[in-house]
Parts: C-alpha cells; structure tokens; sequence
C-alpha cells in the first residue's frame, strides 16, 4: 500500500480507492506499470462530475507512475455506488491494474442498506480526494425523524440528484 501512496502521491487531492497492492521493488514498479493498463472504475454512468473527475485523473495520473500506463475509464453506475464499490471489494484484480473512484456515499451505504452492501470502506485503501463536499441531509423535527433507525422505518418525502 505504501509503494502505491508513494506513486501517487506526487498528484494532490484524489478521490481514488487502490483496489490492490502495487510490487514491492521500485524497479519492478515501472516494468509492471508499463505493461499493465488500469482499469479506473467510476461509480456513476457517464457525463457527471464523478466522471469528469477520472477523466481528468486518467488523462494526468499516467505521467506521474512508473511505465507510463495506459488508463480506460470503466463506468459502474448503480445503487448509488454500491454496485461499483461491491465489484472493486470483491472481484477486481488486486494487483493494482484497478482503481477506483467512489461516490461520497458508499460510507453511508454500509449503515442505511447493509443488506446490498458486499465491502467494508474500512478495508479500502483510501488516498485522498480531488474535491471536498459535505453531504447534508436534514429533516424537520416534526417528521418524527430523530435517529438513522428512525429513517430505516419511516418513510418520507426528499428531493436529491443522481
């Protein structure tokens, strides 16, 4: 995990999950890279932000690994990320050919729908963040809506994007 920070951390503010440990021996690094071609799994369908973002990221992020790696941008909309976040957990390669770019949300996901939820966020490699966002959402007292429990039995009404 550490090789793969060292790598990347020439590059500042990603939202990426390294789905996989990088080679241990520097030399080894430019060798595999250079062969390789990363996957970039985004967490949404095509045009919006979290797409622009790994477009950007793919277009850059090879100069500054070993090998120069070709990058393809594999877009995973569904389940609010859930769906993309699930795949790199459990089924992407884990030789660092996969990267991903996950929606804010995933965290959430584990505490409002841990039954579609196959990873722990934990357990991801986190590196940074290209953009910083506060999610908020926010209730009126009189909704009866005091808890998360509350939410998970309760149904109302909210607007939202995606």
């Amino acid at each position: 995990m550490r090789t793969i920070k060292a790598i990347l951390g020439s590059v500042p503010f990603l939202a990426l999950i390294v789905a996989a440990h990088a080679p241990a021996r520097a030399d080894a690094i430019a060798d595999f890279y250079g062969k390789t071609r990363i996957t970039f799994n985004v967490g949404t369908t095509v045009g919006g932000g979290y797409d622009f973002y790994a477009r950007i990221l793919a277009e850059y992020l090879p100069k500054h690994i070993p090998g120069g790696p070709a990058m393809v941008i594999e877009n995973m909309g569904g389940a609010g990320g859930v769906k993309s976040a699930n795949y790199v957990y459990n089924i992407a390669a884990k030789d660092g050919s996969v990267i991903s770019m996950p929606v804010s949300s995933i965290v959430l996901a584990e505490a409002l729908r841990p039954s579609q939820v196959k990873f722990q966020s934990r357990k991801f490699g986190w590196v940074g963040t290209i953009a910083t966002m506060t999610d908020v959402l926010a209730v009126y007292r009189s909704s009866g809506i005091n808890t998360i429990e509350d939410a998970k039995k309760k149904a109302i009404v909210i607007g939202a994007t995606g």
